[in-house]
């Protein structure tokens, strides 16, 4: 028999690079060498800073806002300054980010559904909505917030798995955050209300792939949670080496490691589901 469990899947940067696709760093640099040139030997480190400077001179209102520049989703915001907003940006991403889903993604989202999840990801690829597509789900969209000019936009498969684009994607390029002012006034309070409502069950598994412990906002999005200690089960991390996610440690405390297999990222899948169905299931 069952138990009465919800799983959540917080799915980052670091799930796309299992299957090969860029990382922050990656498109730090494509984004040099498409601007103010790279090459072969040179200190990719002072290119950055570089850029950085120049735009701090321009938009001089976020100097004392160091923790803004040290986001990931600050590379974003360069990026469409340069190619002139979120149309700019949905160009540079398509040629760099993959653009067709891999079997790793057409297995999450099957096994997903099956298990009623709840997947939470910053990716901004779309895959996973490409993914329905390309498997011909059909899905509906609701928004959830009280105010008309942060809602949250959640995509429901029948009474199966939710999804949430928590940074938007290029499918809907409107939808991607890149303005500062979307990177300061983010929908955590309209995600978190989505998320008390839902966590309403005795037990929660939390999964965590490839997230970024600079992501100010996620760690900000989960303290404000209204879920004891008691009632998470368990917590796996999948990461390289080591279970920790940070700050957010002291929330999450009874952790499993899981290695991710960075040939064959399907037998880390096969690997969490192992863990997970031990849990889900009544001794």
């Amino acid at each position: 028999m069952m138990r009465n469990i919800k799983e959540v899947y917080f799915i980052g940067s670091g799930f796309s690079r299992s299957v090969d696709g860029p990382s922050w760093e990656d498109l730090k640099k494509f984004l040099i060498w498409e601007t103010i040139g790279y090459y072969k030997g040179a200190n990719f480190e002072e290119y950055w800073e570089e850029l950085v400077r120049k735009f701090l001179k321009k938009y001089s209102h976020i100097k004392q806002s160091k923790e803004i520049i040290e986001k990931p989703e600050f590379v974003t915001f360069l990026i469409s300054k340069y190619y002139g907003g979120k149309r700019g940006l949905k160009s540079f991403f398509s040629r760099y980010l993959l653009q067709y889903p891999s079997v790793l993604h057409i297995v999450v989202i099957q096994e997903l559904m099956k298990r009623k999840a709840i997947l939470l990801t910053t990716e901004f690829d779309g895959l996973f909505r490409k993914t329905l597509d390309l498997l011909n789900i059909k899905y509906t969209k609701k928004f959830y917030g009280k105010k008309t000019d942060k809602k949250v936009e959640v995509f429901r498969i029948g009474n199966s798995l939710k999804i949430v684009e928590l940074h938007g994607n290029i499918v809907d390029e409107e939808t991607l955050i890149c303005e500062l002012d979307e990177i300061e006034e983010w929908k955590n309070d309209e995600i978190v209300d989505f998320l008390n409502d839902e966590l309403n069950t005795k037990k929660i598994l939390f999964i965590f792939w490839g997230y970024s412990g600079r992501d100010s906002d996620i760690k900000d999005l989960f303290r404000k949670l209204e879920i004891s200690s008691s009632k998470i089960l368990k917590t796996f991390v999948i990461r390289r080496s080591g279970n920790s996610i940070g700050e957010l440690d002291e929330i999450f405390r009874d952790r499993i490691h899981i290695s991710p297999n960075e040939r064959k990222p399907i037998k880390t899948w096969e690997k969490l589901k192992k863990e997970c169905n031990k849990l889900c299931v009544k001794k």
